[in-house]
């Protein structure tokens, strides 16, 4: 196979894997949603603290998304330049 083949075909991949991240979302927020009432019966929660549930799910599902990669994943793991800044150099 030749780099340009390989260089489309890993083009494509991404593609596919941003077009499809968003839909990721939706199932995340249903089940989520779904789990609430177990939630409120097992915990014997108030609506109060559910929207707290709620809230820190949304947070960390959020921060997940900002950061790209899967929770517990260390930042050195990740692909790409290894780039720092230190104060005073």
């Amino acid at each position: 196979m030749t780099r340009a083949r390989v260089l489309r075909r890993r083009r494509w991949l991404a593609v596919a894997v941003i077009v499809l991240g968003p839909f990721m979302v939706v199932p995340d927020v249903s089940i989520a949603t779904v789990a609430l009432s177990s939630i409120k019966n097992d915990l014997r929660l108030s609506p109060e603290d559910l929207q707290r549930v709620m809230t820190a799910c949304a947070i960390v599902f959020g921060g997940v998304l900002l950061l790209g990669r899967a929770p517990g994943r260390s930042a050195s793991a990740a692909p790409g330049p290894r780039t720092t800044s230190r104060p005073g150099c």
